[in-house]
């Protein structure tokens, strides 16, 4: 198979602006959401902070803004057998999404964040002009 480890799950991170909002790691048994300092997608998040300048200039958009609020999705390409154990170090973006979070499915206080800091992202973007 390409990506033999997709029967782990993939994880979708939910952005706003640059921000991480929460993990959402979809397996077949079923969602969870995470926080962004869960440990074990520690190293994804990181790398998503780190890399997103690399991104926007690959994608013709330096110096643009990020969307208010979207979500990428990730698969972990570490080669290997899936469900053995695995570092989750390597991962692939196979999509972006700029539809938004569901609300709908998270829990009344993770909606409260997400209401917050999508006012606060925005409150900002407006003062500063850009």
């Amino acid at each position: 198979r390409f990506c033999p480890r997709i029967a782990d799950g993939e994880v979708r991170v939910h952005m706003i602006g640059d921000k991480v909002l929460s993990l959402v790691h979809r397996k077949q048994s079923g969602p969870a959401v995470l926080q962004p300092d869960t440990p074990v997608f520690a190293g994804l998040v990181t790398a998503i902070r780190r890399d997103m300048p690399a991104l926007m200039s690959r994608l013709g958009l330096h110096g643009r803004l990020l969307p208010l609020v979207w979500s990428a999705d990730f698969v972990n390409v570490e080669p290997g057998t899936p469900g053995t154990p695995s570092t989750l170090g390597q991962w692939a973006a196979h999509s972006f999404d700029c539809s938004g979070a569901d609300p709908v499915k998270c829990d009344p206080g993770h909606v409260n964040d997400m209401a917050s800091l999508i006012g606060a992202t925005a409150t900002c973007t407006l003062r500063s002009g850009s």
